[in-house]
């Protein structure tokens, strides 16, 4: 009998094992994904000037990138502020709760969790010099100034063209060749 239980219970970790298998190698492959989501948010930092600002404030401080909503990419831009500068200057990442806090970012990722709110975040982004980022279908279109996407097994990303006009950012040439451009 002994043996047998040792059988059962030996089966049934074999089972709980393969079982598990694909979730852990989804849960990596989504890490995988916002890592690399959040190496490209920090590189269309590379390929964007902001204007400069006649008191200097934003300059001087950090560079804050903020988090609306809910998404993994936040952990992952944590780790990236925490080693690196951005366009020269300390990083930061604030986790935005309330549209008062959006003005003081420089980068303003937001997360599909944001939707419903995604109207009353761009009034307040809009004629600013505010980078915005997304990874949610239909967010270029609405007014995110880049949005990422996946197209097979690409990342890729999308560029709202007149919006990006509007918020006095200056592209790079090269970075609106490699999007797509939408209005």
């Amino acid at each position: 009998m002994l043996k047998a239980g040792a059988i059962a219970v030996a089966l049934l970790a074999a089972v709980q094992a393969a079982l598990g298998l694909p979730v852990a190698v989804a849960a990596a492959e989504r890490d995988f994904e916002y890592q690399l989501k959040a190496e490209f948010v920090e590189r269309f930092t590379r390929f964007v000037d902001w204007p400069e600002s006649a008191s200097g404030e934003r300059d001087e401080g950090p560079f804050v990138i903020g988090v609306m909503g809910d998404s993994p990419i936040a952990a992952q831009l944590a780790q990236i502020v925490a080693q690196r500068k951005i366009k020269g200057r300390e990083g930061r990442l604030l986790q935005v709760t309330d549209l008062e806090q959006v003005t003081q970012c420089d980068l303003l990722f937001i997360a599909a969790s944001a939707a419903d709110q995604l109207a009353a975040i761009l009034s307040r982004t809009e004629n600013q010099a505010i980078l915005t980022v997304a990874d949610s279908e239909g967010f270029g279109g609405r007014g995110v100034l880049i949005n990422l996407y996946r197209e097979g097994e690409y990342l890729r990303f999308e560029i709202n063209r007149s919006a990006v006009e509007k918020s006095g950012l200056r592209f790079s040439s090269n970075l609106l060749r490699l999007a797509r451009l939408v209005e």
